[in-house]
């Protein structure tokens, strides 16, 4: 099925004045962010794909409820059209936001900076692999450039062309020293099949979970984290081009496993006209999380 250049019949949410309300307190004045910002970055933050100038990690000097006391946030270079996802889906999709996303504390004044959710906060021993899903790499209000770019690109890498997984980045950390770093281009060069996708995620079990947790409890434990997201992803009215999923590993005897949708700066949120319509515009991401939970299984 392609849908490369498909166009959604449902109409994307137009702003209004319960929107504007919502954007306003989602703004966060540059005065307040740097009064509780230290301005410290976490250097060893670890950003495994995308535009890693545009992301930083940063502690927070005075944790608030704003912040939902967390003690790191993550400021990420985006555009509107993210900034405007993530009002929308806290808005339209309130629990599927607090379950599959990170938390969106808000965007800075006068940019379009986004701080949100650390979701390797807590975490001992994180590793983390970024995969890019779909066949789609491009929004609606994309030039015919930029779709023939993103067109070309899937075409060209293989694991996405046939089964819309991209494997773009991974960091695997086993114990205290020990670790694993592939940037895309590594990537790029490796994961060529799914049968090399299937071996990412039989090392990054074994490995990251430093032996605290026997190799069948973490995989059961994704695979029923993937079905979940799978199900949950198909009753909701977003259309998701080139977002990828997160997934981290909690190493230590406090073992854990999180899934976690992000990049949506070409995605939307819509209302739908049917069911069945909302059903066809997912058909494309779901089966990228199938085939992902199927190299899980096997």
């Amino acid at each position: 099925m392609n849908l490369q250049n498909s166009k959604s019949s449902a109409q994307q949410i137009k702003p209004s004045t319960e929107n504007i309300d919502r954007e306003n307190k989602k703004l966060i004045p540059a005065e307040f962010f740097n009064r509780h910002i230290i301005g410290k970055k976490i250097g060893n933050f670890p950003i495994v794909a995308g535009h890693r100038d545009k992301i930083c990690a940063y502690e927070i000097q005075i944790p608030t409820e704003y912040f939902n006391f967390a003690s790191t946030i993550v400021v990420k270079s985006t555009n509107k059209q993210e900034i405007s996802f993530y009002l929308e889906i806290e808005a339209q999709h309130e629990n599927f936001y607090k379950k599959w996303l990170p938390r969106f504390f808000g965007y800075l004044d006068a940019s379009t900076s986004i701080c949100i959710e650390n979701i390797l906060e807590g975490f001992s021993y994180p590793s983390i692999i970024d995969i890019k899903l779909g066949r789609r790499h491009f929004g609606d209000d994309a030039s015919e450039e930029k779709k023939n770019k993103m067109i070309l690109g899937v075409e060209n890498y293989p694991t996405s062309r046939l089964y819309g997984i991209k494997v773009t980045g991974m960091k695997i950390k086993s114990g205290s020293s020990n670790e694993v770093f592939w940037d895309k281009n590594v990537c790029k060069k490796n994961i060529q099949t799914l049968q090399d996708v299937c071996k990412v995620f039989c090392f990054l079990l074994n490995e990251s979970l430093d032996g605290y947790l026997e190799d069948n409890d973490g995989k059961i434990a994704l695979i029923s984290l993937l079905d979940e997201l799978i199900s949950d992803i198909k009753k909701v009215g977003i259309r998701l081009y080139s977002s990828s999923l997160l997934i981290a590993f909690s190493g230590g005897q406090s073992s854990k496993i999180r899934c976690c949708l992000t990049d949506f700066a070409h995605s939307a949120v819509h209302s739908c006209n049917s069911l069945d319509e909302n059903h066809f515009f997912h058909l494309d991401i779901c089966e990228s999380l199938e085939n992902i939970r199927d190299c899980v299984r096997n």
